[in-house]
């Protein structure tokens, strides 16, 4: 079951440093009925325009884990 973790775990993605700016409207996705992955958009610092990003994704009892965030092609 779902439940919202912000008010004790901060949102999920966020402003990374040298990395991504403005991340957001994120979708799961599971293209090869397999693994799910995390699609959303963001900038690069210094770039006028935002980029598809992905990471893996794992579900648990405990939550979901993320995996590394990048816009390299998968």
């Amino acid at each position: 079951p779902y439940a919202d973790l912000r008010g004790r775990e901060g949102p999920l993605f966020g402003t990374v440093p040298g990395l991504v700016e403005g991340p957001g409207h994120f979708s799961v996705v599971r293209p090869d009925l397999v693994r799910d992955w995390i699609v959303l958009h963001g900038r690069r610092p210094g770039e006028p325009v935002r980029r598809v990003w992905l990471c893996p994704a794992s579900w648990s009892a405990d939550g979901v884990a993320i995996g590394e965030l990048t816009d390299r092609p998968q």
